[in-house]
Order: structure tokens, then sequence, then C-alpha cells
């Protein structure tokens, strides 16, 4: 993929875009400020927290909010209170709730 002379932009070649940045990923790059060059960007892993959110909680489970507050009301769900109304959850938690929800089949 090779622009034609009229449609280049002044200071740049000829050239295809894999051939002046090699076989970088688009995706994991980005452009730099006030710079036409490109620089890689580091690809970001979910880090594991020890504490979730309620909505994080619903996700992991692929729940609703509404199921975890009613695990919480109900008292199966064991959570920490911060403050008045912030609620966390530990991973392993929620995971040994969830298995008391779940029915096994003989």
């Amino acid at each position: 993929m090779t622009r034609t002379a009229a449609s280049q932009q002044p200071g740049s070649s000829a050239r295809s875009r894999t051939e002046r940045h090699g076989d970088e990923d688009p995706i994991n790059t980005r452009l730099s400020a006030g710079d036409s060059s490109r620089i890689p960007v580091p690809i970001r892993r979910p880090v594991a927290r020890p504490w979730i959110t309620v909505k994080e909680a619903a996700a992991y489970l692929n729940v609703g909010v509404d199921t975890i507050y009613k695990g919480i009301a109900t008292g199966g769900l064991k959570h920490s209170r911060i403050g008045h109304s912030t609620i966390r959850l530990r991973r392993e938690w929620v995971d040994a709730w969830a298995e008391t929800l779940t029915r096994h089949s003989s």
C-alpha cells in the first residue's frame, strides 16, 4: 500500500506503514504527543484485588446486583461495611456463597 506522489504529506515517504514501522500491532501503539512516530503502549492486565464491590461481584457471577444485595441481606453472603453504605466483598467469600447456592445433580 503506497501513496502516490500527489497524495504524500510533506516529509513522508512512499513506504507502506509496515515498512516504516515493522510488524507492529496498530492496536497496541499510539501516537506520541506532537510527534508522528509511534511508541508502544503497555498492555494492561487486570489486577486481582482482594476486595471487590457489589457491582464487580455481580459481574463475576453473571447475576444482577439485586441478587448480591439479597445474599447480603439474608446473611448468607459474608461482607464488610465501610462507613454507612460502602460494601466490600472478598472473592473467596463470593465463591463460597455461590457454592452453597449451586444445585448438584446426582
